[in-house]
C-alpha cells in the first residue's frame, strides 16, 4: 500500500538514509578499535577506551566491513570514490596489524610506502 502513495525520492522510502561508506568505515574503525580509536582518545588527552574487550570480535567487525564495502560496490560500481572509499576503509581496518608487523621489525615504512603505490 505504501509503494502506491510514496514516490521513491520521498521521505517514506525504504532506502537507508546512512551512507554504506560510512557504515563500512565505522565496522572497520571497530576492527581498529584498539589502535586508531585509543590513539585519538590519547591525542585529546580523554585516556584509555578499553577497547581491547573488542579483540574477540574482530572477525566479525572485518567479515561485517567486508559485506559493507561489497554492498556499497555493487550499488554504486567502481567510481574514483568507491576506490577511494574502499582503499580508506581497508587502510583504516588493516591500520593494527600494519602496525603490529611494524614494531615486530617485519614491515618497513619504506616496504608499506611501496605497497601504497
Amino acid at each position: 500500500m505504501a509503494e502506491c502513495c510514496c514516490p521513491p525520492s520521498s521521505s517514506c522510502s525504504t532506502k537507508s538514509k546512512l551512507p554504506t561508506g560510512v557504515l563500512a568505515l565505522t565496522g572497520s574503525l571497530l576492527c581498529s578499535s584498539c589502535c586508531l580509536v585509543q590513539l585519538a582518545l590519547n591525542a585529546l588527552s580523554l585516556g584509555c577506551g578499553g577497547f581491547a574487550v573488542l579483540e574477540p570480535a574482530k572477525p566479525y567487525f572485518r567479515a561485517l566491513t567486508a559485506a559493507l564495502l561489497l554492498h556499497h560496490l555493487v550499488n554504486h560500481g567502481i567510481t574514483k570514490r568507491s576506490v577511494a572509499i574502499v582503499s580508506l576503509v581497508t587502510l583504516v581496518a588493516a591500520s593494527q596489524d600494519i602496525l603490529a608487523l611494524h614494531n615486530k621489525g617485519q614491515l618497513s615504512l619504506s616496504q608499506l610506502h611501496s605497497v601504497l603505490e
